[in-house]
């Protein structure tokens, strides 16, 4: 137990998620992850979008569905999200992979946080971390290729964590710190799961709430 308290969980947590996914991220560039969602949606979206920026245009507009869709405008490619923007340096089909092992990474951490907030032991709060990162829910969006519901709802234990610190320290920074999270997971692109998320959150404000409440 002792050697385990100087192992540093993120680095650990990153091990464990490429055991599994290290081929996702160095996929050939004629290979997809999974899921029609992937080839068919996300792929097109992010050509599209690089060659109207190469084009020196403002893809507000896309001509090739139906009689023309708003482009900018639709949430689900995810172009204001930060991590997306690796799309510049990567072939689009190796950033699938990449997103997918930093959001599960992500996930996994987060639920660590906040359960460490919460009062569990380090041993107890990793394991929490192991569980959500590689829970059913995630492994089954991974396969469909519902790659904006898996990069949304990452964020979930990591908003937890995020406002437990701000309501703990009560300081304008760790408000702004808890807002900067939840703008990363609404720009993560799927507007029902950030709905969902948004939920979520409500429902463990008012148990919060509750619990401040009966202290007082």
């Amino acid at each position: 137990m002792k050697a385990f308290k100087r192992i540093s969980v993120p680095l650990l947590l990153a091990v464990l998620v490429l055991i599994p996914f290290w081929e996702l991220i160095w996929l050939p560039t004629d290979q997809v992850v999974a899921g029609r969602d992937i080839d068919f949606m996300f792929l097109q979206w992010w050509r599209f979008g690089l060659e109207s920026a190469r084009q020196g245009e403002l893809p507000l507009w896309n001509p090739n569905l139906f009689s023309g869709v708003p482009f900018l405008a639709n949430p689900q490619p995810a172009h204001f999200y930060p991590p997306v923007w690796l799309m510049w340096v990567l072939p689009a089909t190796r950033l699938v992979g990449v997103l997918i092992v930093f959001h599960i990474w992500l996930s996994g951490l987060g639920m660590y946080g906040w359960l460490r907030r919460e009062g569990a032991e380090r041993m107890g709060a990793l394991f929490g971390g192991v569980i959500y990162a590689f829970s059913g829910y995630f492994a089954v969006r991974i396969f469909a290729g519902h790659l904006g519901v898996v990069m949304t709802l990452a964020w979930l234990p990591m908003l937890y964590w995020a406002y437990k610190v701000a309501l703990q320290r009560n300081s304008y920074a760790a408000a702004v710190l808890a807002g900067i999270v939840m703008a990363l997971a609404f720009l993560a692109g799927h507007t029902a799961s950030f709905l969902y998320l948004g939920l979520a959150l409500a429902a463990y404000a008012l148990c919060q709430a509750w619990k401040l409440s009966l202290i007082h």
